[in-house]
């Protein structure tokens, strides 16, 4: 599954197998709020990336301009000055994206606050199932039960108004326990029990696991680079920049007896360009959050297979499976807790 939001975009012919939970697993006002704050995630979240890694290109050729105006000072050589004019405007412009990301368009704050109410409403959406004394009322088609689910909405999306309180306090109160959105209260009804059971085995526990192992497999569907190679290159590029730089004044060892001072300063130029290569390099996978974000996918997806499992070996205990449903959306918003913290240092500042 490349797609991460099927689990919320259920089919109707998904919901179909399911009929006495059907009008709980297709929700139309829930997924059109949904989609609307992702959409403003996938755009600030382009906008971030696109001008941080545009600024560490522009920085770079920066940085190599200096090198190269050093050098062309050592050597007495005269660098042109529209050369130099556009060293030191490439230098400036690069402030100036950084400077007016963060202070005009805030880009990572705007894109992980959609993340954070995106993520809000698939934790709400799915925690409804967490009651089953609701869902069986819905299930048996109870109008005063379908007024309370439409009742929960509302009021849950009034909550989303105090969007930033809400997601400074989520993050930073690290050791509470995550409330749940919905009262915790068991299934009477094993047929129903069975259908919320089967449904989420595919949409919670297989659609979750499949989507963060995608994320950090050697390719993934929908990405140009996948993050695994993103990972890899930068890197090498980031290592063998610093090894670069440290052998080449290594190598004047050998030349010192002869007078060839171009030579010297042409490798000490190469030497600095490495390490500017090498910090651009970092600087990128810091951006990104590259080793973070497969480490946390990764945890996350064994802590899902780990409770797949004893879902399944669960047998018919229907309260059982309920409880450990009820883990796995604590864990889910344990991984949004540490996803927001990670993203919110993350920075493509040299």
């Amino acid at each position: 599954m490349a797609e991460h939001n099927h689990d919320i975009n259920v089919s109707q012919e998904f919901a179909n197998r399911f009929p006495q939970i059907k009008h709980l697993l297709v929700l139309p006002d829930v997924f059109k709020v949904f989609d609307g704050y992702d959409r403003i995630a996938k755009r600030y979240k382009f906008l971030y990336q696109a001008l941080g890694i545009a600024s560490l290109v522009i920085g770079l050729f920066s940085m190599l301009g200096v090198v190269a105006e050093l050098l062309f000072e050592s050597l007495k050589w005269e660098l042109p000055t529209k050369v130099a004019m556009a060293i030191e405007l490439s230098a400036l412009l690069a402030i100036l994206i950084i400077a007016f990301d963060c202070l005009v368009l805030r880009t990572r704050s705007n894109y992980l606050s959609a993340c954070f109410a995106r993520e809000q409403i698939r934790l709400w959406r799915f925690q409804l199932f967490i009651d089953g004394r609701f869902v069986e009322n819905v299930a048996k088609d109870r109008v005063n039960a379908r007024e309370e689910c439409q009742t929960r909405w509302q009021t849950f999306k009034e909550a989303l108004k105090l969007l930033k309180g809400a997601q400074e306090d989520f993050v930073r109160r690290r050791t509470v326990p995550i409330d749940l959105n919905h009262h915790d209260t068991p299934y009477t009804d094993p047929v129903i029990a069975k259908q919320v059971f089967d449904a989420l085995l595919v949409l919670r526990f297989n659609y979750q696991a499949q989507y963060a192992r995608s994320l950090t497999a050697a390719e993934t569907p929908g990405r140009i680079v996948a993050l695994r190679s993103q990972f890899d290159w930068s890197e090498t590029l980031a290592r063998l920049g610093l090894l670069g730089a440290l052998i080449l004044p290594a190598i004047q060892l050998f030349v010192i007896k002869i007078e060839a001072h171009t030579l010297h300063a042409s490798l000490s130029a190469a030497a600095l360009a490495l390490v500017a290569l090498s910090a651009t390099a970092r600087a990128y996978r810091t951006g990104l959050t590259l080793p973070e974000e497969i480490e946390s996918y990764e945890e996350y997806t064994a802590h899902i297979d780990t409770l797949r499992e004893l879902f399944l070996m669960s047998g018919t205990s229907d309260e059982r499976k309920r409880e450990i449903l009820k883990e796995l959306e604590t864990e889910a918003a344990r991984e949004l807790r540490r996803f927001l913290a990670m993203k919110s240092k993350s920075t493509f500042v040299v």
